[in-house]
């Protein structure tokens, strides 16, 4: 049987959906994130934020990096900047109960 493959630009087997390109094609496709992906990519940029100062496009860079290499797809820009967020909310809460407990001492 002969079909034809986008990725390769041929008539092809079934079998071509093991290619190479077929399968970057298919690591491409957009996901949506569950709640708890977005959290744990959200937890990793605070983690990094807390050794040290990072840019947003870092911030942004590292949670891609994350989704990436922990759950094997490209994020979608909405999450990466809702990770991004939750993040900054965590580190300024942080901060905040700093600041109350160097208060109270």
């Amino acid at each position: 049987m002969s079909i034809f493959c986008d990725s390769c630009n041929d008539d092809v087997t079934v079998d071509c959906h093991d290619c190479e390109q077929h399968q970057e094609q298919e690591k491409r496709k957009m996901v949506y994130l569950t709640d708890d992906q977005i959290r744990e990519m959200a937890e990793w940029v605070l983690s990094n934020q807390e050794v040290s100062h990072l840019s947003h496009a870092r911030k942004c860079a590292l949670a891609k990096e994350y989704a990436a290499d922990e759950f094997g797809i490209v994020p979608r820009e909405s999450a990466v900047l809702l990770a991004v967020k939750v993040a900054n909310l965590g580190w300024h809460n942080a901060v905040t109960q700093t600041k109350a407990a160097l208060a109270a001492s």
